[in-house]
């Protein structure tokens, strides 16, 4: 079913004027705004000119560049709605691709194509004040794997169609009423802060199906820090990166009010290629249909979105998903990123639980004091190893960090086999640039798979948000209890 999606072919260059801009020209005879095939936003301007001579920046305005001078992307334009000065288009991040010149005999047609960041369109004006009743994330890599969707969306047309047979003398007058409804299950509901959440899937003749793209509707306006929680709480329970590509504000009636739409990065395009690997089963405990459990999905996103700060699940998203889409050699360095950040904030939270120091600061300070004056009195040294030695012995006291990361999954309860203890090497190979043979890429497949279980378990603890976790790395997609390490 076609929901709908952002609105970019809605946006008419002849029902625009130029406002503002510090690179593109007055006076263009039209202009296009598109996603190209790799979902990337263009603006291809053309201008049209008869008799008339040019300098070379007369299309687009380059400003001047000192050497070694860091590009930034930072033009913008401004376009102004010719019917309504209140409704305007903001375009930022623009980015000259390519310029095409074209002589023919009464003119001159050029044709600049710009790569673009963002764009919003926006209304002002004061009939436009409360309009917005809902808000949409369009979104894409939306991929539930083997799991169906739990609710449905149901649409309902009627046509009404009037036939009239005249003469000059009579008329006979028919009326036709055809109504038109439609099921299809292709989303799921959620409840979050008091706002109903509908996620799902979308038909969109615009966009390749493999970019799986989908919404996110919320029952009222809700702003972009907790839209931005739950896309980050839903991506890590769903096991696939939902990207966000536009957000639009809609009426009562399913009109546009004001929409904002972004290019995403480049690394977005390795996720379209990964596979869905939900950290935990998402239908309910009670049976074994692959039916989307809302419920289930409803509580971990609320209590990923409660305590986001607490453990900077931002940060942690980040690090995630970069390791997803490294490449396969690097992988390691990724999630053990993500292991060692997440440990860090739990240590920083629960600094209560873990002793810093190996013994007391009545025991250390006199032992201390010895061991410098030891260092002081020896002979032989130079002044540097003598420093050197001096700052060793300024950390000796400090607990080893060995020894914090077993008392880290000693308080989660979260055990450690032979096959978790085996994958932390990898991240050492991976970060100190040890060699994989082609031999051994089967193992480094497979080491990696148990280190994102292992930061699935974590955060699956941490959060409160199951008592069971998805063993991928075992054959057969097992099922274990939390606690459980992966079998060997």
């Amino acid at each position: 079913m076609n929901l709908g999606w952002e609105d970019l072919e809605n946006i008419q260059s002849n029902h625009w004027q130029l406002k503002e801009s510090d690179r593109i020209s007055n006076n263009f005879h039209s202009f296009e705004i598109f996603r190209d095939d790799k979902l990337s936003l263009k603006l291809k301007i053309t201008y049209k000119l008869v008799n008339q001579h040019f300098s070379n920046d007369y299309f687009y305005k380059e400003p001047e560049r000192r050497a070694g001078e860091v590009y930034v992307t930072d033009g913008f334009l401004t376009l102004e709605n010719i019917f309504d000065e209140n409704v305007r288009l903001e375009i930022t991040g623009i980015t000259l691709i390519n310029k095409n010149i074209v002589h023919n005999e009464h003119e001159i047609v050029a044709t600049i194509t710009c790569a673009i960041n963002n764009l919003k369109k926006s209304n002002d004006s004061e009939n436009n004040l409360g309009k917005d009743k809902f808000t949409i994330d369009w979104i894409t890599n939306l991929d539930i794997g083997n799991y169906h969707w739990s609710s449905s969306v149901n649409e309902k047309s009627e046509k009404k169609t009037t036939r009239d047979f005249k003469s000059v003398n009579n008329t006979i007058s028919f009326t036709e009423n055809r109504d038109n409804f439609s099921s299809n299950s292709n989303c799921c509901n959620i409840r979050i802060n008091n706002l109903d959440v509908f996620f799902g899937r979308t038909d969109c003749p615009n966009i390749d199906k493999k970019y799986n793209p989908g919404f996110i509707l919320y029952s009222e306006k809700c702003n972009s820090d907790l839209r931005k929680k739950i896309r980050n709480a839903l991506s890590f329970i769903l096991g696939c990166k939902l990207i966000h590509i536009s957000s639009v504000l809609k009426d009562e009636n399913y009109n546009s009010v004001e929409c904002e739409i972004h290019t995403q990065s480049a690394i977005n395009d390795l996720y379209h290629s990964s596979y869905s690997l939900p950290p935990s089963p998402l239908h309910p405990a009670d049976t074994n249909y692959l039916f989307l459990g809302e419920n289930e999905i409803g509580l971990m996103v609320q209590k990923i979105v409660t305590s986001y700060d607490d453990y900077d699940f931002s940060h942690f998203s980040w690090l995630y998903w970069h390791a997803v889409a490294s490449p396969l050699h690097l992988k390691g360095v990724g999630f053990g990123a993500s292991l060692e950040f997440i440990q860090r904030k739990y240590i920083e939270n629960n600094a209560t639980d873990f002793n810093q120091k190996l013994i007391s600061k009545a025991l250390w300070k006199p032992l201390y004091k010895s061991l410098s004056t030891i260092l002081e009195d020896s002979t032989g040294l130079s002044e540097d190893e003598r420093r050197l030695l001096s700052n060793k012995l300024s950390s000796l006291n400090q607990t080893p960090h060995s020894i914090l990361t077993s008392r880290f999954y000693e308080l989660l309860n979260l055990s450690l086999g032979d096959l978790e203890l085996i994958s932390f090497k990898q991240r050492n190979n991976s970060a100190h640039g040890n060699k994989s043979d082609e031999v051994g890429i089967i193992p480094l497949v497979r080491e990696v798979k148990i280190l994102r279980i292992l930061c699935n378990r974590i955060i699956l603890r941490i959060y409160n948000l199951s008592d069971y976790y998805n063993d991928f790395y075992s054959l057969g997609f097992q099922t274990r209890h939390l606690s459980d390490s992966i079998p060997k």
